[in-house]
């Protein structure tokens, strides 16, 4: 059974301070082996979502050219699906002959 936890109040339709709120503080147990900023009580540093870089996939291996690479796994529909798109995922032919699928 999945149980959500409800997001009520001061923290409601803000999942960035809802993150805040699970920094670590300075009076509990360090978690890692070294310390790097920030450190509470500085907040976290937030990604700047208007200079984050997409992939997409225009810029990459194509759906056509995916399904060339895996054309010998034809036989399972399964694994050929996640041959093609896991090739293209990753923008990488040699995928398609790993053995993973």
């Amino acid at each position: 059974m999945v149980t959500s936890w409800p997001v009520t109040g001061r923290l409601s339709g803000d999942m960035n301070a809802l993150g805040q709120e699970w920094q670590v503080h300075d009076d509990e147990p360090m978690l890692f082996k070294a310390a790097r900023a920030p450190q509470y009580p500085a907040k976290c540093i937030l990604p700047d979502m208007t200079q984050k870089e997409a992939r997409h996939l225009r810029e990459g291996v194509t759906e056509e050219t995916a399904k060339v690479a895996c054309a010998h796994l034809k036989e399972d529909a399964h694994a050929f699906a996640n041959c093609a798109y896991g090739v293209t995922a990753t923008n990488d032919l040699d995928m398609a002959e790993s053995g993973v699928y």
